[in-house]
């Protein structure tokens, strides 16, 4: 698995470095190879910001939870969950189809709250305070890509 991830990085050159994990019944295994944004090696342990793809293991998270019948995806998200964007009561289906009227978080202000420290740790409700477009009704037909979608799954 070294390997692989020393001939990523070498053979790259968009890619500075890599991290990576395996885990399974019988062990682990981790690896890192590179350099992070400010040129620091990385090491396995290192974090990144996965941004967008947080939506890939949420929704998988949460179809596995409806199949164990732990979750209704018919059913408010605020079922779930306690958040003022929630409470016109869009379906957790709505929330993972992007059709929960829930606009998206990236604005302006947010990311002028963002740059003066990149590494500052942010809470779900105080990025979801940046949220200054109106709500749409939740349904269909109006799919709107809203990255606030996850923070109410919990950043």
């Amino acid at each position: 698995m070294q390997q692989a991830l020393d001939e990523a990085v070498r053979d790259s050159t968009r890619v500075p470095g890599v991290t990576a994990a395996v885990l399974s019944p019988s062990g682990g295994w981790t690896g890192a190879i590179g350099v992070e944004g400010a040129g620091t090696p990385l090491v396995p342990e290192a974090m990144f910001d996965i941004a967008s793809a947080t939506k890939t293991f949420t929704a998988a998270e949460v179809l596995l939870l409806a199949g164990q019948h732990r979750i209704e995806l018919d059913a408010p998200a605020s079922t779930y969950l306690d958040h003022p964007l929630l409470a016109r009561d869009p379906t957790v289906r709505q929330l993972l189809s992007h059709t929960s009227g829930i606009p998206d978080l990236i604005t302006a202000d947010l990311v002028d709250a963002l740059d003066p420290d990149p590494a500052r740790s942010w809470t779900a409700g105080q990025v979801l305070a940046y949220v200054t477009s109106p709500l749409n009704p939740p349904g269909p037909p109006v799919m709107s890509y809203s990255t606030a979608t996850t923070c109410c799954s919990g950043c």
